[in-house]
């Protein structure tokens, strides 16, 4: 009987500090959106416009945590980060975002990924453009590699 007690007593604090959890990342702030860096070059690095472009439209939905976008002439790559618990509709997600983004930016090639290594890929080009270390053709190059990779990943 004793027992019995023990593990209903330890499954309740169980049950309740993990709701406890949940509540507590709704009450942080409610509009919270994701810090968006914006890319300005002051070199003839192609002009970066239509991924700040593309990382305001997306910063607007309240289930994205981080965006990081970088563009070519022809091409925009864009990377997406979901809250955790909203992953569960990821591709219905995934395809509204590509859908909106393709009709922003008609003429150009949009590529989306919510993966966190193609992310962090990003992230690492989103921080070499701002420091003005990297080349038209460097960035054309890692582009497309990122998005050969993506596209094996898948």
């Amino acid at each position: 009987m004793r027992k019995k007690i023990i593990w209903i007593a330890i499954i309740c604090i169980f049950l309740l500090t993990a709701c406890n959890q949940e509540t507590d990342q709704n009450t942080q702030d409610p509009n919270k959106n994701p810090s968006i860096e914006q890319i300005n070059t002051n070199s003839n690095i192609i002009r970066q416009q239509p991924s700040n472009k593309a990382k305001e439209l997306l910063s607007q939905f309240e289930e994205v945590t981080e965006v990081h976008a970088v563009n070519t002439k022809h091409t925009l790559l864009v990377t997406v980060n979901i809250e955790h618990h909203k992953r569960f509709m990821l591709a219905k997600k995934r395809k509204q975002y590509q859908k909106l983004l393709e009709q922003e930016f008609k003429g150009e090639h949009v590529e989306l990924s919510t993966d966190k290594k193609i992310l962090i890929e990003t992230r690492e080009i989103e921080k070499k453009i701002k420091q003005n270390d990297i080349t038209n053709k460097q960035i054309n190059k890692e582009v497309d590699r990122i998005i050969h990779l993506a596209r094996e990943q898948t």
